[in-house]
């Protein structure tokens, strides 16, 4: 299995934390956001990493070449991060989609169980938190029949299943239909949107099944407030916003990140709905 890291962006809902340092290079829980997600596929039995870089590419590059426990890692220039969004650092990536991948943001911070689930996931898939309300959701998803159908940021309440997490998996022949679909749209001059879109589209032909991530089980790390958060979690132990969903059933523990795995409340994780 190889995984794909867009790591190229400038941050800049974070900044001036970001201003001299890529996103992913902020500390939670005692070491970066990067360093311990690449810990995690090493575990997960991830080959090696294909990794996007764009701003402060050099200081990124420096700090995984110093990095003792992490796959073996390429990294890809995206000269155009600055004037562009996701879809074009991921285009970047597509040479090395000659086998089953999975793209994992380097902004997110995630249970080893989710990642986990994610990797030895079969066939296509996405994760999700169905306990998202459409009021809360940043990327919504919309899911018809067990598989995932839509995504959109400004996505009508009623159609709305949850949070869209920036955490796929794709066979060969799903992530060549998918690189069809972003050369079109970058062709046409559509360079300033998330990849997400595109994934929108391909969901339309290819079932992509949903994993279900818990709520406390991840955050996406965009404003001081979510370092903030993330940090607190994992020195506390207490899950991402400190809350377990009215729609789950409450451990008698909440589990630090570091330890989820396998079943939630005996119950098991990561299967479509």
């Amino acid at each position: 299995m190889r995984a794909i890291i867009p790591a190229a962006g400038e941050g800049r809902r974070l900044l001036p934390l970001t201003e001299q340092v890529p996103k992913c290079l902020l500390p939670v829980g005692g070491t970066s956001i990067l360093e311990r997600l690449l810990s995690q596929l090493v575990e997960g039995g991830v080959t090696d990493v294909v990794c996007v870089v764009g701003h402060r590419a050099d200081r990124l590059e420096r700090h995984v070449a110093g990095l003792a426990r992490r796959p073996p890692v390429t990294f890809v220039r995206n000269p155009d991060y600055a004037r562009s969004n996701s879809i074009v650092s991921l285009l970047a990536t597509v040479p090395f989609w000659d086998r089953d991948f999975a793209i994992l943001e380097s902004d997110i911070v995630a249970s080893t169980r989710l990642v986990e689930s994610l990797l030895r996931a079969e066939g296509d898939a996405m994760a999700i938190d169905a306990t998202r309300s459409a009021d809360d959701v940043d990327m919504a998803v919309e899911v018809r029949r067990g598989a995932i159908w839509h995504l959109e940021k400004d996505m009508p309440p009623e159609r709305v299943s949850g949070e869209a997490l920036p955490l796929f998996r794709f066979g060969v022949e799903s992530g060549a239909r998918l690189s069809d679909v972003m050369r079109k749209m970058v062709a046409a001059g559509t360079t300033d949107v998330w990849y997400q879109y595109a994934v929108r589209e391909v969901a339309k032909e290819i079932r992509i099944a949903p994993i279900h991530a818990r709520p406390d089980e991840w955050i996406e790390v965009d404003t001081a407030e979510d370092l903030e958060a993330a940090n607190a979690a994992l020195r506390d132990g207490a899950g991402a916003r400190g809350r377990t969903a009215a729609t789950e059933k409450p451990c008698e523990r909440p589990l630090p990140w570091s330890t989820m795995r396998g079943q939630y409340c005996g119950e098991q994780m990561g299967e479509a709905s």
